[in-house]
């Protein structure tokens, strides 16, 4: 029974991480969309370069703090699959870049404008902000007017750090 409860709590911790990682790769890109501006960015090429690359250099520098912290939490050498587990949820950082970079590769294709591009993305991950909110009010087992609050509070949250960082770059 011990292991079945520990097995669910694994479950529910893989899933947390997960779906942490996804939201911070989420609003990471929404900051660089709107960080870049597609009248003097140049070309679509350009914008994928820098929204793939900051999705890598994100991912790595949080699977090495999260390398770092359970050093530090365990005091102990980790396993080679316990750090392999530490890139593994980081890479959620990527997956949440894979739609712009798709909606860029169609600007570079030209199906249609980089400005598009831009706007399809932000509403792109208004949408996947909301899902994840909706997957953890649903899980934490609020109301429907919870769930409907829960993901609107989180989509602002994210949309309040896109706004300052479009403050700070423009």
């Amino acid at each position: 029974m011990t292991s079945a409860v520990a097995r669910v709590d694994d479950d529910e911790e893989d899933l947390a991480e997960k779906l942490q990682e996804f939201v911070y790769g989420t609003i990471t890109v929404r900051v660089v969309i709107g960080a870049l501006d597609g009248e003097n960015l140049g070309s679509p090429r350009a914008a994928t370069i820098v929204v793939v690359g900051t999705a890598l250099a994100t991912w790595l520098a949080h699977a090495f703090a999260a390398i770092i912290g359970a050093h530090i939490r365990q005091r102990r050498q980790l396993r080679n699959h316990e750090i392999l587990t530490k890139f593994r949820h980081s890479w959620r950082i990527v997956t949440a870049a894979i739609p712009t970079t798709v909606l860029l590769v169609f600007a570079g294709a030209g199906a249609f404008g980089l400005r598009t591009a831009f706007v399809l993305a932000t509403a792109v991950g208004v949408v996947q902000m909301l899902a994840v909110a909706v997957i953890a009010a649903r899980r934490s087992n609020f109301s429907i007017v919870g769930v409907v609050a829960y993901a609107g509070c989180a989509t602002v949250i994210g949309l309040i750090i896109v706004a300052i960082e479009i403050a700070v770059f423009h």
